[in-house]
């Protein structure tokens, strides 16, 4: 009981670790730019606040990337991920904006049948981007 007791808490302090560890990323990412490591850096923070569920603040990090790094190879993912924020959001209209921006850009994504099926959801409930 003892040794489960100390699993607890041990784990309950890493997880109130990752929202400042986030936030840390975030910031540091946006703040050296220049760097080779600083989208890197910002994607992780923002993955970190969508693992804890924070869809505003994931997709508050991670909407201005595409400007601030436009030569990040995985711009496909953050499109992916900034339309699912938004519709963890209940924002449809906006997610399914960045789905077509999505699937515009990448047609034939591995992901794009996807994404596809995530957009055709929310057109189902009416909504029109």
């Amino acid at each position: 009981m003892k040794g489960f007791l100390v699993f607890i808490v041990i784990f309950a302090l890493c997880v109130s670790a990752l929202v400042p560890i986030g936030n840390l990323l975030v910031n540091q990412g946006y703040k050296h730019r220049d760097r080779p490591w600083a989208a890197r850096a910002v994607v992780t923070g923002g993955r970190i606040r969508m693992h804890m569920l924070q869809y505003p603040e994931a997709r508050a990090a991670l909407e201005p990337l595409p400007q601030y790094f436009p030569a990040y190879p995985r711009r496909d993912k953050i499109y992916f991920w900034i339309g699912l924020c938004y519709e963890k959001e209940h924002n449809p209209r906006l997610a399914r904006e960045w789905y077509r921006r999505f699937l515009s850009t990448w047609p034939n994504h591995p992901w794009a049948d996807q994404v596809r099926e995530h957009d055709a959801r929310l057109e189902v409930s009416g909504v029109t981007p």
